[in-house]
């Protein structure tokens, strides 16, 4: 109002002497421009309306008006800083919070690639290990094979062997049996008719005696058939016994390496299983990493030109403030002087 404008009036001239007297425009407008040009930090603006103010046909109307003007104008660019500020301070905030999350991510995935190429690794060791394991069983169990099939071949040879020395050896005891079985009843006999023939007894014949001696020899000879026969048929048995227990081995051995070898089988499928989603699982992370690595460069530029943009003002803001804070006050001072002013 116009007290106001006359206080302000009466602070910025010289001496309150002036209030007393009528002054010209020409002083008037020159009082109004030193007012104005005691901001040294004022914009081109204020500069023009100082210019204004050299002209001969200056008009007071027009020069406030283009003060009012520049003043709302100085509000409104204050308000923009007020805002761009507040969205830089936001903007930044953010962006730092979603990089840091972009590299948190990144880490992540990197890490899990690097554990998931290791557990690869891990996993096609433990399947060759597990493989090997498998042939090796597979070369013992045809190892095994191979040493069955022989012994079986020299059981049956060697069975076949006794039972035909066993044959031989009770056929010739047979024989032998039956030639001393007749020997001995054809001397019995003839040692009858001589027993008859004679009232007295006589000795017998030599050749009785001999025979009686060949006969014991020949009954040691057919006892020791016996027990060779008796020894091989032991020895047949205890074969067929053995190649029973030989085979009942090889069988289990065969069962348990067929058992084992399909636990080792199905062991080898499930790595297979976790190794090929392990390798798609580091696909998929080393795909993401790039897709992280392509936005982390398209935040990184936008971080970059954001603090382009905003750093200067953050940095001036209050110096700017303070100086169109300034230009404020002196378009108020340099109006409160023209309107102050007594014209003709």
């Amino acid at each position: 109002n116009d007290d106001d404008a006359l206080d302000l009036f009466k602070k910025t001239l010289p001496s309150t002497s002036l209030l007393q007297v009528q002054v010209s425009s020409r002083e008037v407008l020159r009082q109004a421009r030193q007012v104005l040009s005691a901001d040294k930090r004022g914009d081109f603006r204020l500069d023009l309306i100082s210019l204004a103010m050299r002209g001969k046909k200056s008009r007071f109307a027009q020069l406030g008006t283009m003060i009012d003007k520049l003043a709302i104008q100085l509000g409104k660019d204050q308000v923009d800083d007020d805002r761009k500020k507040e969205f830089c301070t936001n903007e930044l905030d953010v962006s730092e919070d979603e990089t840091k999350a972009m590299l948190r991510k990144k880490k992540e995935l990197e890490t899990a690639i690097s554990e998931g190429e290791g557990a690869i690794a891990s996993l096609k060791e433990e399947i060759s290990s597990l493989t090997a394991s498998i042939k090796d069983l597979d070369n013992k169990v045809a190892e095994a094979t191979e040493l069955r099939k022989q012994e079986h071949v020299e059981y049956k040879e060697e069975r076949a062997a006794n039972a035909a020395a066993k044959k031989i050896i009770l056929m010739a005891k047979g024989r032998m049996d039956e030639f001393y079985k007749k020997k001995k009843a054809s001397l019995a006999q003839v040692s009858s008719h001589r027993s008859l023939e004679s009232d007295a007894l006589a000795p017998p014949p030599e050749t009785f005696d001999a025979y009686t001696t060949k006969g014991a020899e020949a009954s040691k000879v057919t006892t020791m058939m016996e027990f060779m026969a008796e020894d091989l048929e032991k020895e047949i048995v205890d074969g067929e016994q053995e190649e029973k227990d030989s085979q009942a081995s090889y069988e289990k051995f065969v069962a348990d390496s067929a058992e084992k070898r399909s636990t080792t089988t199905e062991e080898i499928k499930a790595k297979e299983r976790a190794k090929a989603q392990a390798e798609e699982t580091v696909l998929k992370s080393k795909s993401m990493s790039k897709a992280e690595s392509r936005k982390l460069m398209t935040q990184s530029e936008y971080v970059h030109n954001l603090h382009s943009e905003c750093d200067w003002l953050l940095k001036n803001f209050n110096v700017r403030r303070r100086a169109r804070d300034d230009e404020i006050d002196s378009l108020k001072r340099a109006k409160a002087v023209l309107s102050g002013a007594s014209l003709d």
